[in-house]
Formats: structure tokens, sequence, C-alpha cells
């Protein structure tokens, strides 16, 4: 069986069919007994089918605003700086 950590970092492989029969029935039996996991996994499921119904057609921005991107800069900086 596996853990929670197990399932979060394979939730995705399982979603999307490309887990191995062992390791999917572990998923199975582990989900089977931890709602959290389920909900986890639910939410992400919701997630893939979301961007996909976006589809492909959209194209990132080609400028980003320069308030978010220092935002992101400052967030990031290590704490001596």
């Amino acid at each position: 069986m596996m853990n929670c950590r197990e399932v979060t970092t394979s939730a995705s492989d399982y979603i999307e069919r490309r887990l191995n029969p062992l390791t999917r029935l572990g998923m199975l039996i582990h989900l089977a007994m931890c709602k959290g996991c389920r909900l986890y996994v639910r939410q992400l499921r919701l997630a893939i089918r979301g961007l996909r119904a976006l589809g492909t057609t959209r194209q990132p921005a080609s400028v980003v605003d320069p308030h978010l991107l220092e935002h992101f800069r400052k967030a990031n900086r290590p704490q001596g700086d």
C-alpha cells in the first residue's frame, strides 16, 4: 500500500493511467482508505479537465506586467538581500 506522499506524487500518472498494475493497485487501496487523498485526486482530476477544456489555442501573454514580475523577484529573493 502507498502512503499519502507517494499518492500525491503519483496522482497525475494515476489519472492518466500511466501506472503499472501493482502501483495502481496500491493507489486504489490507499484511496479506498484515505479521504484526504481521494479529495486531492478528485481536485487534480477536475483541474486537468479544466485545463484541457481551455485547449491549446491560448497563448501566454507576450508582455509580463512589470509590477507582477518585481513581486515574484522579491518573493523569491534570499532573506539576506
